[in-house]
């Protein structure tokens, strides 16, 4: 995605990196709108959304938000914008197994790139990998959000990990990872050893070698903590082993704890985390999401649109069962 702006249009991407929201507000291809948080829907891990029915193609950012965060959210809908625009992005989505997922993750490290370049990030970030205080160093020395930092920081783990920010009383309002399952957004993780400490401690800069993550199902095995504050946030790195901050840290061999099935669900369809409830589907019988999608082959879920003739999910129609009924953007 980058290297398309760069081979297209350096100016914008340039742009882009030193103004993000000014950049895609003169942008002629796109509508920035900023909207109540009613306004974006559901389906994006970030407080926004991507209309491409709209002409030109609007980009919805939560006006609510921070400065930052507004940026940071504006550059993962653009994202959304050339994933769709453009036909070899397009390919690679298809070919993927989990196109979704995949479309949502390029998203987010599209945006935190754009706005925390190698340029910037390479004297700040450690040999052997970024800690808490590094997360710091990115949100002080950039205008990237608290988040497009944790995404960044996520990415350069050695070894894998989860880069995790807290509201002041112990929620997750935000995660990135790579290797390790990270704790569920909204989850309250005050009671875990790492995080009970940063919240005893404002403004300091704490550490724990078994800590560990809250799970709907459980918990995580033993982990190597730091902690410290961004912001009124507390920024959380935490890894099973190769842990920069420690001079040794090897890996554990304990395992986590297993209560039970998860009462959390998430759909493959919008990618939403949802409670599990007794609304099954009569085909497949998975529960169905608030927006009643299912498990069922695609097949049994997606048909062509007569009038436009791309395939879509059944929810996209009045009457999916009539295969003369058009989708809802062409009705």
């Amino acid at each position: 995605m980058i290297a398309l702006l760069e081979a297209t249009d350096r100016d914008l991407l340039d742009a882009l990196s030193t103004d993000p929201l000014g950049a895609l507000a003169e942008h002629p291809d796109v509508n920035l709108r900023l909207v109540p948080e009613t306004d974006t829907g559901a389906g994006c891990t970030v407080a926004g959304g991507y209309r491409h029915n709209e002409t030109p193609p609007a980009l919805l950012v939560t006006a609510s938000l921070s400065r930052r965060r507004q940026a940071f959210t504006a550059l993962h809908e653009y994202g959304h914008h050339l994933q769709q625009t453009n036909l070899d992005l397009g390919v690679a989505l298809l070919e993927h197994d989990s196109d979704e997922q995949l479309e949502e993750a390029s998203c987010q490290v599209f945006a935190s790139r754009v706005l925390l370049p190698d340029s910037l990030i390479s004297s700040l970030t450690p040999q052997r990998g970024p800690d808490a205080t590094t997360v710091a160093a990115y949100y002080d020395s950039s205008r990237a959000s608290r988040a497009a930092c944790c995404v960044r920081a996520a990415e350069l783990l050695v070894g894998g990990g989860a880069v995790v920010l807290y509201r002041e009383d112990g929620i997750v309002d935000a995660t990135a990872s790579t290797g390790l399952i990270p704790p569920a957004r909204g989850s309250n993780q005050a009671s875990t050893p790492l995080v009970a400490r940063a919240l005893s401690r404002p403004g300091e800069t704490v550490e724990h070698d078994q800590t560990h993550i809250i799970y709907s199902t459980g918990t995580s095995a033993p982990l190597y903590g730091q902690a410290t504050w961004v912001d009124g946030y507390a920024v959380a790195v935490l890894q099973q082993d190769n842990a920069s901050w420690k001079a040794f840290a090897p890996t554990r061999t304990a395992p986590g704890t297993y209560t039970g099935p998860s009462k959390f669900l998430t759909c493959d369809v919008c990618l939403q985390d949802y409670i599990r409830t007794d609304d099954l589907c009569r085909t497949c019988q998975t529960p169905r999401c608030p927006s009643r999608h299912c498990s069922c082959p695609i097949s049994a879920r997606e048909r062509p649109c007569p009038r436009c003739g791309l395939t879509l999910h059944k929810a996209r129609y009045t009457a999916f069962d009539d295969p003369t009924t058009p989708c809802r953007d062409c009705a």
